[in-house]
């Protein structure tokens, strides 16, 4: 998860681009992807309780994904040589709150701490 956050999505010289993280739209409190094959089951939590799991062709993913970003809480950006990624929010939530990447990937709020100061 931390290194498809980290690639440039159309950045040019190598740089990462910014990245907005986004939690799932209430009443969704989590959600897991396992991706095998051609369709990906996705788990739903409504309310911290599994809801039941959804299959989508992977290539749906990206799309119901978009359906399901919330507010945006956490905000990446490289900010250059020697200085690294600087992450902006997100103090208060949990580590392992699952979010959604304005490139349509889930992760955890520890995962993108993890990249603070990374290409410094």
């Amino acid at each position: 998860m931390v290194d498809e956050d980290l690639r440039t999505h159309g950045a040019e010289g190598g740089q990462a681009v910014s990245t907005s993280y986004y939690l799932p739209r209430a009443p969704i409190t989590s959600l897991r992807a396992d991706v095998g094959g051609g369709h990906t089951h996705l788990g739903v939590w409504v309310h911290h309780a599994k809801s039941g799991t959804l299959v989508l062709r992977n290539e749906e993913m990206t799309l119901f994904l978009e359906m399901l970003e919330g507010r945006e809480v956490m905000h990446v950006h490289f900010g250059g040589v020697g200085v690294g990624v600087i992450i902006t929010g997100g103090e208060d939530l949990d580590p392992d709150q699952v979010l959604i990447s304005e490139y349509s990937e889930l992760t955890t709020v520890e995962d993108v701490r993890r990249l603070k100061g990374a290409g410094a």
